[in-house]
């Protein structure tokens, strides 16, 4: 890490490089964006499969739909909507986080909330409840 000093204004900033030797700000007190989009993506992956599992349960229909493939069954639907719910809500934050720091209790609690729902909606007793078998 290094110092930059502005001559006019007489002000510090911390600074790293980067591994192509372009200065990027030093982080304190939270993440880079794009670790805090990386993580908050993961739960929302997480619960975007819940809601799946939940949805297949509810609707024969969707479930019916979410089987892309024969010897998997509507499983193979809920992984790929589970798998693109993570990238497109990484892509999103990424690019809407990437020159942030972010703190780490916001990201945290975020990911935590959305892989706890994740994981909630998937337990057999919670989405037969919730769907009225």
């Amino acid at each position: 890490m290094a110092t930059i000093e502005d001559g006019a204004a007489s002000t510090r900033t911390n600074v790293s490089h980067a591994d192509d030797g372009r200065q990027q700000p030093a982080v304190q007190g939270g993440w880079q964006g794009g670790v805090a989009a990386a993580f908050m993506a993961s739960g929302i992956g997480s619960a975007a499969f819940g809601a799946t599992v939940l949805a297949a349960e509810a609707s024969e229909p969707i479930k019916h739909a979410l089987a892309l493939l024969q010897g998997v069954g509507p499983l193979s639907g809920k992984a790929v909507v589970g798998s693109a719910a993570y990238l497109v809500a990484w892509l999103i934050l990424h690019l809407a986080l990437r020159r942030r720091t972010v703190p780490v209790p916001v990201t945290l609690w975020v990911t935590v909330a959305t892989l706890a729902l994740g994981f909630t909606l998937t337990f057999p007793p919670i989405f037969q409840s919730l769907s009225g078998q």
